[in-house]
């Protein structure tokens, strides 16, 4: 299995964190967000497995790591458009796909990896994640339901009308096979889907992906409220 890290965003709403370096290189704790990754990864993959995709100020990523692809239309692309660079590998054998801008504990590796794919990860935590992070979470939430015996998911990524059609969150990481791939590639407009967008229009080619559940801690890096306890100015490199 490879795995591909998304790290090829803008990361605009940081603001001058990310006036001149890539989200991913923010320091969170004591790392950065990157560094977080590859640590983690690092006891289930051999690092030539590894690659990530770059776009915004790639070439210092390029500087400081290995296995990095460089997606020159970031700005016009949607993050699947940056997933598209990874064709080559995503089309010959299963891989984990992971955005580079959210920040878990090991056990979510561990998940994707217990659950046959292609699977995504749900945050289990995602209420009480949202309603910190939003006056009105609705307003940010995606649909995500699935069957609770057989963890088939049903549904994702829709603008839900009420929290009935919430059983978690789309936790920025899921795997692929080739035979996903295969199909995913004839999708139209596909340059331009977000992932949960991807998957809705999979599941509706008839593709069974499952959930695997994390309970463990989760957080997204879009701004800097996203960090509990913590100032802007907390977060710079």
């Amino acid at each position: 299995m490879n795995v591909v890290i998304l790290a090829a965003g803008r990361g605009s709403r940081l603001g001058s964190l990310t006036e001149s370096t890539p989200k991913v290189l923010m320091r969170l704790f004591g790392k950065t967000l990157l560094d977080w990754h590859l640590d983690r990864l690092s006891s289930y993959f051999k690092l030539d497995d590894v690659h990530i995709i770059a776009g915004y100020c790639g070439h210092e990523l390029k500087a400081r790591y290995d296995n990095v692809i460089i997606n020159d239309s970031w700005e016009t692309t949607n993050i699947v458009g940056s997933l598209m660079m990874a064709n080559e590998l995503l089309i010959k054998m299963d891989a984990m796909v992971i955005y580079g801008d959210v920040w878990f504990e090991t056990e979510l590796i561990e998940a994707l990896l217990r659950s046959s794919p292609p699977s995504v990860v749900s945050v289990s935590r995602w209420r009480a994640i949202w309603e910190s992070r939003f006056d009105t979470p609705l307003e940010d939430l995606e649909s995500f339901v699935y069957d609770n015996e057989s963890k088939v998911l049903l549904e994702i990524g829709k603008k839900p009308e009420s929290l009935g059609k919430i059983q978690g969150q789309f936790a920025g990481a899921f795997t692929t096979t080739p035979a996903l791939w295969a199909s995913a590639r004839d999708l139209k407009g596909l340059q331009l889907m977000d992932s949960t967008s991807m998957l809705q229009a999979l599941l509706s080619g008839g593709i069974e992906i499952k959930v695997c559940e994390y309970t463990g801690s989760w957080i997204e890096v879009d701004s800097p409220r996203d960090i509990p306890g913590q100032k802007s100015t907390d977060l710079s490199l």
